[in-house]
């Protein structure tokens, strides 16, 4: 299996208090895939999970003022090893009265599998393995712009 994380973060770029925030997503993985999520702020959170969704909602988060930013979870995935299918994560976030934002992060299988491989395999050195790093970094990264 191999572990990948994403750091979720929300913030404010309105004038008002950002109230009762709630947050969305919905997965599609790999067959034998799973997916958990970790609070990074340990509030009171009203949540709904399925197989390959989950939504969560605020009931006591403190209002969020202009300009602020905090992570409010982080998001696991296991992904089987080979990567035999697509990853896609839509994202959805927002606060009552306020306007809602959407992210989708998709990590095709042509980037994924030779990521997992390169970072799952045994080098000899951290020499060895520094050029595929630069390689599989930059390819991911590329994808999640």
């Amino acid at each position: 299996m191999c572990d990948l994380r994403f750091n979720i973060d929300v913030s404010n770029s309105g004038r008002g208090l950002a109230e009762d925030i709630f947050f969305g997503a919905e997965l599609t993985l790999p067959d034998g895939g799973s997916f958990d999520f970790h609070m990074e702020v340990p509030h009171d959170w009203r949540s709904w999970r399925g197989p390959r969704q989950f939504t969560m909602m605020s009931k006591a988060f403190p209002p969020l003022p202009p300009g602020s930013d905090i992570r409010i979870l982080v998001l696991r995935l296991a992904i089987p090893f080979p990567v035999a299918d697509d990853v896609v994560v839509a994202l959805t976030c927002g606060s009552r009265n306020g306007p809602g934002a959407a992210r989708t992060i998709f990590l095709p299988s042509t980037i994924l599998a030779p990521a997992v491989e390169h970072y799952t395999h045994p080098y000899g050195t951290q020499a060895q393995k520094g050029s595929g790093d630069q390689l599989h970094e930059g390819a991911i990264k590329e994808c999640l712009k």
